[in-house]
């Protein structure tokens, strides 16, 4: 076949009772038919009148296998693309009647047709790149033949094969570039990203305010000090200008009592803006002489508390309504006095024992 005219009624004859019409041949079938319509295939010449039917015409179709190529066109999924389809045809007429009802002359355009018609919501189902499973999809749907009834042919092989036109590899292969490229942008952004939140959660940790994160700064690029010198500068005018609207806004909205005007000035137009890290604002005005840091001497520390330790007392009686005296350690002691922890006691004779009574 490949893709050529395949005639299907290959003759036509009138019949009269001269005329017998042609003989039967392999691959041939003979439709006769007579004035009314009617028509019916008979396996060998009729005589004019013998069968008791007035046939006028007899037509003679091929009914031989008809084997071919078709190529065409299957949409996809990505319209306006389309795929390229080559068929491995073989088909063959079965009901002769139908042909020559129909008139149809031509079997290859045909068959084309009502196979496209099959194929396309098919290929429809498929994207550009699932060619192969496109192709899977129609042989199987066809190995076991497709009857066309109303044409009066069947189809008995079909074996189909996708692929894709020139013009489609090169879009499929640019689009795959630009995926690829679009992919590796993504990683490298993906990978921006972990390492900014792993810089962050770094910075987060070691720094404690806004002044660790300006000398890290200073740190990694020793030319910015102007820079930030001026930062600051303007940060704190701009707070200060602030927190003189603010106090002003309050003082005449009548928050402010008169006896509170100068301690809140005070506070309020003496604090420092500068770096914040939770420093009270007084404290920071304190910490600053004409809005330089400078560190402040540390607080002096009191003496360990000892408590006091408590005189040991002497063995024997002791009378405590004796007043102690303290005593000259280069002077001589009288008998009757005893030093004890540097406290001399008086001891006065007993009255009855002869000896001293100690007080």
């Amino acid at each position: 076949m490949n893709d050529r005219p395949v005639p299907l009624i290959l003759s036509q004859h009138e019949l009269s009772f001269n005329e017998r019409g042609p003989r039967a041949e392999p691959g041939r079938a003979l439709v006769y038919a007579t004035r009314d319509g009617r028509a019916e295939v008979r396996s060998r010449r009729v005589l004019p009148g013998a069968s008791g039917i007035a046939f006028h015409r007899v037509y003679v179709v091929d009914v031989a296998d008809q084997e071919g190529t078709l190529k065409d066109e299957l949409p996809s999924r990505e319209v306006p693309f389309q795929f390229q389809v080559e068929l491995q045809v073989g088909w063959r007429v079965t009901d002769p009647v139908r042909v020559v009802d129909r008139r149809i002359a031509d079997g290859t355009s045909i068959v084309r047709s009502r196979l496209l018609d099959r194929l396309r919501p098919i290929g429809a189902r498929f994207s550009l790149e699932d060619s192969v499973r496109a192709e899977s999809q129609i042989n199987e749907t066809f190995a076991r033949g497709v009857s066309l009834k109303n044409e009066g042919i069947t189809v008995h092989y079909l074996s189909a094969r996708v692929y894709l036109d020139q013009p489609t590899i090169e879009y499929l292969e640019e689009r795959r570039r630009k995926r690829r490229d679009h992919e590796l942008e993504s990683m490298d952004q993906a990978h921006e990203e972990e390492l900014r939140a792993r810089r962050g959660a770094a910075i987060q940790a070691a720094v404690h305010g806004e002044a660790d994160l300006l000398l890290r700064h200073l740190a990694d690029n020793p030319g910015d000090g102007m820079t930030v010198v001026r930062h600051l500068a303007e940060r704190r005018e701009m707070a200060a200008q602030a927190k003189r609207e603010l106090f002003d806004k309050m003082l005449a909205e009548g928050f402010i009592q008169e006896a509170d005007v100068d301690p809140l000035r005070e506070v309020l137009l003496r604090a420092d803006p500068g770096f914040s890290g939770g420093v009270d604002p007084l404290s920071a005005a304190q910490d600053q002489v004409m809005g330089i840091p400078v560190q402040r001497p540390a607080a002096a520390v009191p003496p360990p508390f000892s408590p006091p330790v408590a005189p040991q007392e002497p063995p024997g009686d002791v009378y405590y309504d004796v007043r102690a005296e303290p005593v000259d350690a280069t002077e001589a002691e009288p008998p009757y006095l005893t030093r004890v922890n540097g406290v001399v006691t008086w001891t006065k004779p007993h009255p009855h024992r002869g000896g001293s009574q100690r007080r």
